[in-house]
C-alpha cells in the first residue's frame, strides 16, 4: 500500500486505489498521516477535525470515522487504523509514505552532493518524481497540523530544488536550468536562496 501526500491525498494498493471520499475519513487519514505509527489522542483528533466547535457526538463520530477508514484501507497486512490507549494510530510500513521517502532522498542527496554529484542528481531526480503538487491538497478542510505539515513539506521541496540546482550547476548543466530557474523565480519571487 502507498500513502501519497505530496499532492492530492490518495492511497494506492496493488489491487486499486481505495475510494476515500472527501469527508471526515479523508480528514482523519490526513491527520493520522502527519504522525504515522504514533497514537494521536481522541481529544486532539476531535480538535483537529472540528476545531473549537465539535458536535456533541464528536467522540462517537470519531469512532465511526475510524471504523469506516479501517474498512476502506482493508486488513490484508493487518489493521491499518489501530486503537491505542486513548487514541488512534495509522500503521504505515517503511517506504509506504511518499513524504518519508522524499525526505530520506533529500537527506541522502545532501550527503552525496560534494563527493558524488552525479549520484546526488540521480537521487534528487527520483525524489522530484514523487512530487505531484501542493501537499495534502484536495481536502475539504485542513486541520492545523495538516496545514503545518504541508508547509514543512513545501519548504523541504523548495530546499530540495535549491540543492538539485546546485548539483546540476556543479555538473555543468547551466543551459538546461535556465527555464527551470525562471519558473522557480516566478513562483517564489521573494526567495533569495
Amino acid at each position: 500500500m502507498e500513502f501519497e501526500v505530496l499532492g492530492p491525498l490518495r492511497v494506492r494498493s496493488d489491487d486499486d486505489a481505495p475510494e476515500l471520499g472527501v469527508g471526515a475519513q479523508h480528514g482523519l487519514l490526513a491527520v493520522l498521516l502527519t504522525s504515522p505509527n504514533v497514537s494521536i489522542s481522541d481529544d486532539r483528533l476531535i480538535d483537529e477535525l472540528w476545531g473549537d466547535d465539535p458536535p456533541a457526538s464528536a467522540r462517537h463520530l470519531l469512532q465511526v470515522y475510524a471504523s469506516e477508514l479501517r474498512g476502506i484501507l482493508g486488513q490484508a497486512e493487518g489493521p491499518r487504523v489501530v486503537r491505542d490507549g486513548n487514541g488512534y494510530a495509522l500503521r504505515v510500513l517503511p517506504d509506504e509514505l511518499d513524504s518519508e521517502r522524499f525526505a530520506a532522498a533529500v537527506a541522502r542527496a545532501r550527503e552525496l552532493q560534494e563527493l558524488d554529484p552525479q549520484g546526488a542528481e540521480r537521487v534528487l531526480s527520483e525524489a522530484m518524481r514523487l512530487w505531484r503538487g501542493a501537499p495534502f491538497s484536495g481536502l475539504r478542510r485542513s486541520s492545523p497540523t495538516v496545514r503545518e505539515q504541508a508547509a514543512y513539506l513545501a519548504r523541504l521541496h523548495l530546499e530540495a530544488l535549491h540543492t538539485w540546482t546546485d548539483v546540476r550547476l556543479a555538473l555543468g548543466r547551466h543551459r538546461e536550468l535556465v527555464p527551470e530557474l525562471s519558473a522557480l523565480v516566478a513562483e517564489h519571487p521573494s526567495d533569495e536562496a
